[in-house]
């Protein structure tokens, strides 16, 4: 089995077998992160090849400044960003939803920081009393631009700024998905609880 060090020097190389051993070590974790953004199953795995495509073909960029498993998993998350960019481009748009009185997503923000004054917002990684699985569920549930927003916050760890360069949408607008992601979030979890008697409903709660 070929070292982390021979697997960078031989796809550098362009050699098949280290990028053969890259794929075998990568590829499940990188199919993960595609269905992240990419409900689809088998658009998913056509993601994943184009995206493998791309870190062949630009490993020599690869300087060691990082880890090796977090350029890969960025490389996929942009070429995931840029499918959904050419696919649903309404996803990037800056303003989500005007509603019968006019009011667009940001001109709503105010209104709901005043409903959900006493929401406070916590690190998502700090939530034990779900599996995975329920909290996957949970993500999944989210409307897509609320869930691309939460993805590159809580999963991708993406500051407000960089999402707001990314999807080419305003700060305050990425802070109002987030905002609307973690109170959809909130509640789709306590729904969950109450049928879990011995799990207490802690989660983004004082």
């Amino acid at each position: 089995m070929l070292s982390e060090a021979e697997i960078i020097k031989g796809c550098k190389e362009f050699d098949n077998t280290a990028q053969k051993a890259l794929y075998k070590i990568y590829a499940g974790k990188m199919y993960s992160v595609c269905c992240q953004y990419i409900s689809d199953k088998d658009e998913a795995k056509d993601l994943l090849q184009d995206s493998f495509l791309k870190i062949y073909t630009n490993f020599n960029k690869y300087r060691g400044d990082g880890s090796l498993a977090g350029w890969i998993r960025r490389i996929v998350v942009n070429t995931s960003l840029s499918y959904l960019k050419k696919k649903k481009p309404h996803l990037f748009e800056n303003i989500e939803h005007v509603s019968k009185t006019g009011q667009s997503e940001e001109d709503l923000l105010t209104e709901d920081t005043i409903k959900y004054s006493e929401y406070k917002e916590e690190d998502f990684s700090d939530t034990y009393n779900f599996t995975l699985a329920e909290l996957f569920e949970a993500i999944n549930s989210l409307p897509e631009k609320l869930k691309l927003v939460f993805n590159l916050y809580a999963i991708e760890k993406y500051s407000h700024q960089e999402i707001s360069q990314t999807l080419e949408i305003s700060i305050e607008n990425s802070r109002t998905r987030l905002m609307r992601a973690r109170i959809s979030l909130q509640k789709y979890l306590n729904q969950i609880a109450e049928k879990k008697p011995s799990v207490q409903n802690t989660f983004m709660s004082k």
